[in-house]
């Protein structure tokens, strides 16, 4: 498995099993993280899931696995912006720390499916948002 860290983000291949009708990946273990909470989102093409505004959150770590389509996710420490492409093609898991600002966009001409697997459960008072003008590092996209 490699790892890349982005900011402060960690970007990990997951194991992928092949055969002659198709693969399976596990995303998904209690003995690497422990995941509180899960979701999934669908994305129309083009779309993003914050157009005017970063996501931040203060106490959890998402951990972002694109399972259909193509997806951009943005990511800013507030000093500078990085992008990072997940595929459902070839899986991979987006660990985003507490501090870390992040958008998510569907670049592809089809929808796009993304789970996320929280160390916490969803607290709308962990969830901060700030438009894209006020961080100062400029657009996203």
């Amino acid at each position: 498995m490699s790892n890349r860290n982005i900011l402060g983000c960690t970007l990990a291949d997951v194991q992928r099993y092949t055969d002659d009708r198709g693969w399976l990946s596990p995303v998904w273990s209690a003995n690497e993280w422990d995941a509180r909470y899960c979701y999934i989102s669908w994305t129309f093409p083009g779309c993003c899931r914050d157009s005017d505004r970063w996501h931040i959150h203060e106490g959890h770590t998402d951990r972002f696995v694109v399972l259909s389509g193509n997806m951009i996710i943005a990511l800013s420490d507030g000093q500078e912006v990085r992008r990072v492409a997940l595929s459902g093609r070839n899986p991979q898991v987006l660990h985003i720390p507490p501090g870390v600002y992040h958008c998510v966009r569907n670049y592809w001409h089809k929808d796009a499916l993304l789970m996320n697997l929280p160390d916490q459960v969803y607290d709308p008072a962990d969830e901060g948002r700030v438009p894209f003008d006020e961080l100062g590092v400029g657009r996203p996209w």
